[in-house]
């Protein structure tokens, strides 16, 4: 070998104690992270056994000694990470119940399981599939337990007056929406208003959850009559590694949103990974760690306490951290941080929410921007446009979580399922993990600082943080210094790489009483009550008004 290719050789090793030393840090809690890795390692070994010969064999066995630790090491942060399940799987395969007659014995399915599944809308033939059975078989008990009424017959013969006989056909399926088109065509008017990416699966799914069942044929030429054309390109298909989580609420994944942080708004989510529900999405105008913690919160009132949470480097994420860790302990690595790159179940959602209805609310502002008078470095105006607009994006958040959660997503090898749905079959199939749910007077949630005595930013924090990010003001580091600057770190607390990015609300112009004047006026404005772009440029108007009034008036 050359000089040059040793010190490829001597570079890829460097990589590889690096990449190793990072998961062990960061990476226990996660085990698809790990597994990844001892991949990476197996096929470095391959590689290495090709060229030890080029090597001295004082070299060789200290890369050989490396090599055991790291898939030792490996190997036990592996097994660390387990997440097995708090109970057992409740859907075991279907058993059998010996009658003593002839033929084969009779299969045995839960009735409460078989109700919990009907009520996710799963026909016969989808329940069957979980528990190896037949359809008929899950007809027959769905029926006994008076979940399901005997269907009729699908051809049945008729007499008519004049006695003669003649056979008709009884249509299986559920009957299609008798809606017209110009009807139709104002139901998806409504649905792309609120979501304009949406495509004819969400479109569909939307339909269904209104009542109305109507076909793929009709819809999509509505809403091409509606929308316009399809583009000109469809989908690409791009290569990804496989993901994988032993359960719901194994981990969840959360991230902030920075889309419309040009007007001091800001989204979090929170995203299961096994199943890719989103347990919450909010809006705000603050990007402080006891915000997302209320988001966290608020998750766990629906959907239980996940075993881990994957978050990045950011300093919101901090409270969270410390409030999983003491409900869990530190021995399991509850918090895992990390790259965002890393954090593909709740980046992956950014996409979603940008083309469905964020992207929407981007080009509306800037449109207020460059036509209507807005100013996004005037504090009164952003002032004055959150208090207009993000109750109405919040509240298109959570009707967008709805829509996620219960739309089918297309599965490799699978039938589509709804996330809602793939979260229950989880729970029942891989184990209940995460169950239990915090109450909303559970000390832990109505004051965490009183209940968890180790929460707050640690005083170091805010000395890194000045020192890494000179764009910090003091009054922006002011606001994170909760006055607790003994609070310990949560475990593998990433210092080295940390990140702000300063989101405060902005101050009241008006005094209570001038506010009461301008919500008055608001209240009679013609766009109050028009959810579309024109009503909220009308709103926006009248607003901007009647704010530039109420302080012209008062200097005067």
């Amino acid at each position: 070998m050359t000089t040059v290719q040793i010190q490829r050789v001597n570079d890829s090793w460097d990589e590889l104690c690096h990449s190793v030393n990072r998961i062990l840090q960061a990476g226990n809690g996660d085990p698809h992270r790990i597994q990844l890795q001892i991949n990476d390692l197996a096929l470095w070994e391959q590689y290495w056994t090709e060229h030890q010969v080029y090597f001295s064999d004082e070299y060789v066995a200290i890369i050989s000694a490396g090599l055991d630790t790291m898939r030792s090491s490996l190997t036990a942060a592996l097994f660390i990470s387990n997440d097995p399940p708090e109970h057992r799987p409740l859907l075991q395969p279907k058993s059998k119940v010996y009658t003593g007659k002839k033929g084969r014995p009779r299969a045995d399915i839960n009735p409460t399981i078989l109700g919990l599944l009907s009520q996710t809308h799963r026909s016969a033939a989808r329940i069957a599939d979980l528990f190896g059975a037949h359809p008929r078989t899950v007809t027959r008990h769905l029926q006994d337990a008076g979940l399901k009424e005997p269907g009729q017959a699908p051809f049945q013969t008729v007499v008519d007056a004049n006695g003669q006989e003649y056979t008709i056909h009884t249509p299986t399926r559920p009957k299609m929406s008798d809606v017209s088109d110009e009807d139709l065509d104002k139901l998806i008017d409504g649905i792309l208003a609120r979501c304009p990416g949406y495509g004819r699966g969400q479109i569909k799914d939307a339909l269904d959850r209104l009542g109305h069942r109507v076909c793929r044929q009709r819809i999509a030429a509505a809403r091409k009559r509606v929308h316009g054309p399809n583009h000109t390109f469809g989908q690409r298909l791009l290569a990804r590694k496989t993901y994988t989580s032993p359960g719901a609420n194994s981990i969840w994944h959360h991230d902030g949103n920075h889309r419309l942080i040009r007007w001091k708004m800001l989204l979090h989510i929170f995203v299961d990974g096994k199943t890719r529900v989103v347990t919450n999405i909010r809006a705000s105008n603050s990007n402080r760690p006891y915000v997302v913690l209320m988001v966290f919160l608020d998750a766990t009132l629906f959907w239980g306490v996940p075993k881990h949470i994957r978050g990045d480097h950011g300093v919101e994420n901090l409270y969270t951290a410390q409030w999983i860790e003491n409900y869990r302990g530190v021995l399991s690595n509850p918090y895992i941080w990390g790259r965002s790159v890393h954090n593909t179940r709740a980046e992956r959602m950014w996409v979603e929410t940008s083309r469905s209805w964020c992207d929407h609310w981007y080009e509306f502002f800037m449109e207020l921007e460059a036509s209507y008078g807005l100013d996004h470095d005037n504090s009164s105006h952003i002032w004055l446009l959150q208090r207009l607009f993000l109750a109405k994006i919040d509240e298109q958040a959570r009707l967008w979580a709805d829509d996620w959660n219960n739309h089918k997503i297309p599965l490799e090898g699978k039938r589509p399922e709804s996330p809602y749905n793939m979260w229950i079959e989880s729970q029942l199939m891989d184990g209940m993990r995460g169950l239990e749910h915090v109450s909303p007077t559970d000390p832990r949630r109505v004051d965490p600082f009183a209940a968890i005595p180790n929460m707050g930013v640690n005083s170091d924090i805010l000395t890194l943080l000045e020192q890494r990010h000179r764009g910090l003001t003091p009054e922006v580091l002011a606001h994170l210094d909760d006055g607790r600057g003994n609070a310990p770190l949560p475990q593998n607390f990433p210092a080295e790489s940390l990140a702000y990015v300063p989101c405060e609300p902005p101050n009241c112009p008006l005094t209570p009483e001038e506010v009461d004047v301008l919500d008055r006026t608001i209240a009679t404005s013609p766009g109050m009550g028009d959810e579309s772009d024109s009503g909220w440029r009308v709103l926006w108007i009248h607003a901007l008004q009647t704010l530039n009034a109420i302080l012209a008036h008062r200097q005067a």
